[in-house]
């Protein structure tokens, strides 16, 4: 009996022994099938996947992986596009996550193709949106352009090379006029496959907008007759068999931030078709938490002064920050970095102003003030205040130790001298002045940098005066005042001779005048003679007429009068020609002007 019951507890421990490992057998399977699931699944695709264009528009298509959950280093992919529709314009590299191409991206036009290798060195690439190439297409004509992964692979960083690509999303194109697209639309079978779906506000996936107004379109043929539409954070919802009528194209608005989808249906005679899915990422919300620091700063007349960034965004993430100083925009700074130093800044008060930006264009802004303060100015404690022309100055000072000084002298001119020596341990300098200093008077000022960039303000001036030696200017004094000497004799002969042309004219004039007056002279002796003579002629006359007794008759009173008035003309028109005659000769010779 008792045996019996020792069996039944073994056979009870063995099944129970049996049963837990099948459960954790199962558990591992189901664990793995998870693990692998989710870790395999790589994915090469097009962004944007679709889109319409018009004819002979050049528009780009990027070619990206998606492998969230393993690093993969080396990719191949031969794409293949309709030749007679599309041309490649060119391809380009930039920004690509690979850093080894095995041959360079190349294609051919004739044939339809794009060939792309490369390898990506480690650590490898996992994301959702590495870049491998952007491929920029030309319109040729109007028609559906499908661009196709025709051979592809991605292998795992693993050591081993294992091909971990899952699946290939391709891209539908749309060219030319929507009337000849419309003819060149292939007849769905009885049932749709998933609807092309494209967005002109949102039109990447992986990008973040700052929108939250989104507008869908997807193409669609003539047989459609109803179509289902819902948007929700689901990536995989089934939109259902509600209709919203038969319509191309959807606007929803007021969406919160985050990452949202759009599940599209369309159903034709047949039923319902399968759901298409497109993801969109809404970010309305600026950085928070923006801090700007100054990072160990002990030395405040240091121009040279390091800040570091930091900022916080939970949806699309901090893209870079933007730098101004003093209202002038400087650089970006990447967010990985967030470290900026202003270089050489000038003495005083300053601010720096960052922007914190998102990856979806949003922004938050801070200032903080700084300042950069001066050094002391040198001061100069030795120097000859009068030199002459033929002697060296020599400025001796005290400023900041193992600095440069830059000593300078400037004259009334404005011209200037510098001079830039070394000051010592002790912040000691000596300046000897190489050129010889022209007479004059000149300003001395002096200033400091040091190897940091710290510097001061110039100097209070002092002035020093420069002459010409003793004996330069005694023999300069001697040769000005003989200059004089001469100028005075030669300005004095020149008055002399001056005056006595002057009295050579004068006496000339005179003795002319002389004689003309002499002349005149003779012209009135020879005139009062007559008058007289005529007068003693009357006079005697009357003394007759009073001897005999007679009377003066009126005859005679009249004909002496006459004759009288005939003695007086003359005389008067001798004497106005003689006066007429001195005065022409006057002004003749500018004696009367």
């Amino acid at each position: 009996m008792e045996d019996k019951e020792i069996i039944l507890k073994n056979i009870k421990f063995y099944y129970r022994r049996y049963i837990f490992f099948v459960f954790i057998f199962l558990f591992s399977i189901i664990v793995n099938a998870s693990f692998w699931g989710t870790v395999k699944a790589t994915t090469l695709y097009f962004s944007p996947s679709v889109g319409s264009y018009d004819s002979n528009n050049i528009f780009s298509v990027g070619v990206y992986v998606s492998n969230p959950n393993e690093s993969m280093n080396a990719v191949s992919a031969l794409i293949t596009f309709p030749k007679e529709v599309l041309e490649v314009a060119s391809v380009s590299k930039s920004n690509s996550i690979i850093n080894l191409w095995v041959r360079e991206p190349s294609f051919s036009n004739s044939q339809g193709f794009v060939n792309l290798e490369g390898i990506v060195l480690n650590p490898g690439f996992t994301g959702a949106s590495g870049k491998l190439l952007t491929i920029n297409f030309k319109v040729k004509t109007a028609g559906l352009a499908n661009v196709l992964f025709s051979e592809a692979s991605v292998l795992a960083n693993d050591g081993q090379g294992t091909n971990i690509l899952t699946s290939l999303n391709n891209a539908n194109f749309y060219l030319g006029s929507t009337n000849v697209l419309s003819n060149e639309l292939v007849k769905p079978p009885k049932t749709f496959n998933s609807p092309i779906i494209y967005s002109e506000t949102h039109p990447n996936p992986s990008d973040w907008y700052a929108k939250d107004s989104i507008n869908f379109n997807w193409l669609m043929t003539d047989d459609v007759t109803d179509v289902g539409v819902l948007v929700d954070q689901k990536s995989f919802t089934n939109s259902g068999t509600v209709s919203v009528g038969k319509i191309d194209k959807y606007t929803y608005s007021n969406l919160d931030d985050g990452t949202w989808y759009l599940h599209i249906k369309l159903r034709n005679a047949s039923g319902w078709g399968q759901a298409g899915h497109f993801q969109f990422n809404v970010d309305t919300e600026g950085p928070k938490n923006l801090e700007i620091k100054i990072v160990d700063r002990t030395d405040m007349t240091d121009p040279k002064i390091d800040f570091i960034f930091s900022a916080e965004d939970e949806l699309s993430g901090i893209d870079y920050f933007e730098v101004k100083i003093d209202g002038t925009v400087d650089k970006n700074v990447d967010f990985e970095s967030a470290t900026y130093q202003a270089e050489l800044l000038g003495l005083g008060n300053h601010i720096i102003t960052v922007r914190a930006v998102d990856k979806a264009g949003n922004f938050t802004e801070d200032s903080i003030d700084f300042v950069v303060e001066e050094l002391d100015a040198p001061v100069i404690d030795e120097f000859n205040r009068i030199i002459t022309t033929n002697d060296t100055l020599i400025i001796s000072g005290r400023s900041s130790a193992n600095s440069k000084v830059t000593v300078w002298l400037q004259n009334s001119g404005g011209d200037i001298i510098k001079n830039i020596v070394d000051s010592n341990g002790d912040g000691e300098f000596r300046v000897t002045v190489g050129d010889r200093l022209n007479e004059g008077t000149y300003e001395i000022r002096a200033e400091v940098i040091t190897d940091t960039g710290a510097k001061s303000r110039p100097s209070d001036p002092l002035l020093v005066v420069v002459r010409q030696p003793t004996l330069t200017m005694i023999g300069a004094l001697t040769i000005t005042f003989l200059s004089v000497v001469v100028q005075i004799a030669g300005l004095l002969a020149m008055l002399v001779l001056l005056i006595l042309y002057f009295r050579y004219k004068v006496k000339k004039m005179l003795l002319k005048f002389r004689k003309d007056l002499n002349f005149t002279e003779t012209d009135l002796h020879i005139a009062f003679n007559n008058l007289k003579k005529n007068i003693k002629n009357q006079e005697d006359m009357l003394n007759n007429k009073k001897i005999n007794h007679e009377e003066l008759t009126e005859e005679d009173e009249k004909l002496m009068l006459e004759r009288l008035e005939v003695d007086l003309d003359k005389v008067e028109k001798l004497i106005t020609k003689d006066i007429e005659e001195i005065k022409g000769k006057l002004l003749k010779d500018k004696l009367l002007e």
